[in-house]
């Protein structure tokens, strides 16, 4: 939204999409170069030599360089002004695109955005538990709050039964003490700011999980598997098929829920349609 609110004398926006796997695309760079060479044509056509050269020097920054081997992307954007410049890594695709112009061209990051909504993935580790948050097109981890969460639960000789050993049972029952811990860290997180969760673990933490929980309604989706030191891109690259089922569910209840409207004469398509409707 800030991006779409700047102004430059130009703001000149480039659009790549990124083939996966990348190494077997070597042609990045010089797609990228061909990409600028026009953008700065353009530029000069309209706002002069002086203002392309301005143009130019921030594209030649090193941090504006593409580089898709530092971060997972699909797409990548380049949006600058005589003045300043960032490249983003985004996590959807994106049609190859230069706008120079005086405001950036966010069409395509403002669709994108909205097929990747904000979520929290919880990861479950044994007795650890580390809470991340998706923030437009990465995860960024939560040190607040209470996380992460480490829970060193009650060892045998602090139970009445401290000289027969821990049978399955109570082993579980040191699970359902550090969940709850977990769950009780999640509740303030969730309450100001009620968001999609992912929950990945090994299938017994999440079932072990899903017996202690009050935030079963927000879970859309479980990932299996030991995450616990997985790096935050990977992480992201590993939850993208569980949230994209999510959409793909949600988008078909809409889909069905229209349908029905329309079945009981209570949906309108066209515009001069909906003109008569709203009338009414």
């Amino acid at each position: 939204l800030e991006l779409a609110r700047r102004r430059g004398e130009p703001a000149v926006t480039i659009l790549m999409p990124v083939a996966q796997p990348v190494v077997a695309h070597p042609g990045l760079e010089l797609r990228f170069r061909a990409l600028v060479d026009r953008a700065l044509e353009v530029t000069a056509t309209w706002w002069g030599a002086d203002t392309a050269e301005a143009i130019a020097e921030q594209l030649r920054r090193p941090e504006l360089q593409p580089d898709p081997h530092t971060e997972p992307a699909s797409g990548l954007a380049v949006l600058v002004t005589p003045d300043d410049g960032q490249l983003l890594h985004l996590p959807f695709a994106v049609e190859e695109q230069v706008v120079v112009d005086r405001t950036f061209a966010t069409r395509q990051l403002l669709e994108g955005i909205a097929r990747n909504p904000r979520h929290r993935v919880l990861v479950l580790d044994g007795h650890d538990a580390r809470l991340f948050q998706g923030e437009g097109h990465r995860l960024v981890e939560v040190r607040t709050g209470g996380f992460p969460v480490h829970v060193d639960p009650p060892h045998e000789q602090d139970t009445p039964q401290k000289d027969r050993p821990i049978h399955e049972e109570a082993e579980r029952e040191e699970h359902r003490i550090v969940y709850r811990a977990v769950d009780d860290a999640l509740d303030a997180a969730c309450r100001a700011d009620p968001l999609p969760l992912v929950v990945t673990g090994t299938e017994r933490e999440l079932v072990l999980f899903e017996e202690v929980t009050a935030h079963g309604g927000q879970v859309v989706g479980r990932l299996g598997g030991n995450h616990g030191r997985s790096h935050p891109a990977e992480l992201t690259t590993a939850v993208r098929p569980v949230l994209e089922a999510h959409l793909a569910t949600e988008q078909a209840a809409v889909l069905e829920r229209l349908q029905e409207a329309h079945g009981r004469e209570r949906a309108v398509f066209g515009l001069r349609e909906v003109k008569d409707a709203a009338a009414e």
